[in-house]
């Protein structure tokens, strides 16, 4: 198929947004500096001094969790199975996250001058209790950061012809900028931003398709839509209206408990945890759970099913056929769907949120990582006397490594063929 977009939207997006918002980022991180006294350090770079209200702990959320993979597998899940699909993702993903709320509790009240996780296991298991679990962390690390860049430049490929090598290296370029500047209080400000264009987006996108679209326009005529879908491809289950769908029961299972991993086993939730101030905890990843379920179940209703509505109108992208498995495994319903109800605006729209999402979540995953192998590997077995300086070298260092090296892992997985649908069920299986 032709592109729906050109290469310029592509390498617009990755490399000029991308810009543009490291400037903004690290406007912020100088002004920060310069009137309110929050100069770079060690702690301010890894904790933001631990004084994060509620607002952006939740915001922050959101964003870490709000991967490509929410987006786009949310909608091929409604695309493929119906209604079921896009409420299954958003319950699965939901729950971790207000779970992990408890253990977010427990870290401020039990270990509240804590660094990382890790950290915390090395004063109550030892050595090898340490090292065991900071594998597990730097594991996640990975396998959540192969799923960010391969999912953005999967999709940032098809929709623009963009070369996928050139997607995995230019998404996170700008990220790695404002990170490895700014510390944890800069992806705290950047995820706030990233949010509130994901919401606006989606809000549009819901009352444009639901109340005033052409070729849907209100919620019977959705239904009547997907009743003459099921006449033209049957659904897995009994219907795309129905939740009577074993393969979806057994793939919401399966990535539910990958997504259980991904949140306990990823510091970058825990990192928020201890940035936060005490009294902000609770609320702030409850809001952030609560508020995050929206998203994929607003995706999968809207986008995902529109999609699979209006495959026989001329309107869709794969008209008179149905999207090939590659495209379904990659994401694409969600860019299918609003490109027939909005046109290239809506592809344009949708290769927006991706960027969001590819870059605020790499932002997480960037200073975790930096975070854990900063205090918990050179501080911890290498430089016991590290100084403050030191240690603000080694995590910008640690921060541009691990960038490259997630690049250089989504262009692997790119070759091999691999798709974000595939290594969201792995995580789940492994």
């Amino acid at each position: 198929m032709e592109p729906i977009l050109g290469q310029s939207y592509g390498y617009g997006f990755a490399v000029g947004l991308g810009a543009a918002f490291a400037l903004v980022m690290v406007f912020i991180t100088k002004m920060l500096a310069k009137y309110m006294g929050q100069h770079q350090n060690s702690e301010r770079f890894t904790t933001a001094s631990r004084s994060v209200k509620a607002g952006l702990i939740s915001s922050a959320t959101v964003s870490a969790w709000t991967w490509p993979a929410t987006l786009l597998s949310s909608g091929a899940w409604s695309y493929a199975h119906g209604i079921s699909g896009g409420y299954f993702y958003a319950v699965g993903g939901a729950l971790e996250v207000t779970l992990f709320m408890f253990l977010a509790i427990q870290i401020k009240r039990r270990a509240p001058a804590a660094h990382t996780i890790p950290e915390i296991f090395h004063f109550r298991f030892g050595k090898w209790g340490h090292i065991v679990f900071l594998c597990y962390c730097m594991a996640t690390n990975v396998l959540t950061s192969a799923l960010l860049l391969l999912g953005g430049s999967q999709a940032f490929a098809v929709t623009t012809g963009m070369h996928t090598v050139a997607a995995s290296f230019l998404l996170p370029l700008g990220v790695i900028v404002y990170t490895a500047l700014g510390g944890l209080k800069a992806t705290f400000v950047s995820d706030w931003i990233h949010t509130v264009i994901i919401y606006c987006i989606i809000l549009v996108m819901i009352f444009y398709i639901f109340c005033s679209s052409p070729l849907i326009g209100s919620p019977s005529r959705m239904y009547d839509l997907l009743v003459e879908a099921q006449e033209l491809i049957p659904a897995p289950g009994d219907s795309y209206l129905s939740f009577r769908d074993k393969d979806m029961n057994f793939l919401a299972w399966s990535v539910t408990l990958g997504n259980m991993c991904s949140v306990f086993g990823d510091p970058g939730y825990a990192q928020r945890a201890i940035a936060s101030d005490a009294r902000s905890v609770f609320e702030g990843y409850l809001m952030g759970g609560l508020c995050w379920w929206i998203i994929p179940m607003a995706l999968g209703s809207s986008a995902g099913l529109a999609c699979r509505a209006l495959l026989n109108n001329p309107a869709s992208v794969t008209y008179p056929n149905p999207l090939t498995d590659f495209e379904v495994d990659a994401g694409l319903p969600v860019i299918y769907g609003m490109t027939a109800i909005f046109g290239k605006s809506g592809a344009a729209a949708a290769l927006a949120m991706l960027f969001m999402s590819v870059t605020s979540a790499t932002s997480a995953e960037l200073i975790a990582f930096s975070s854990i192998a900063t205090y918990d590997l050179y501080r911890t077995y290498f430089k016991p006397d590290a100084t403050g300086k030191q240690l603000v070298r080694a995590a910008h260092a640690f921060v541009v490594g691990f960038g490259i090296f997630m690049a250089a892992l989504a262009t692997v997985l790119n070759y091999v063929g691999v798709t974000v649908g595939w290594l969201l069920s792995f995580v789940g299986l492994s």
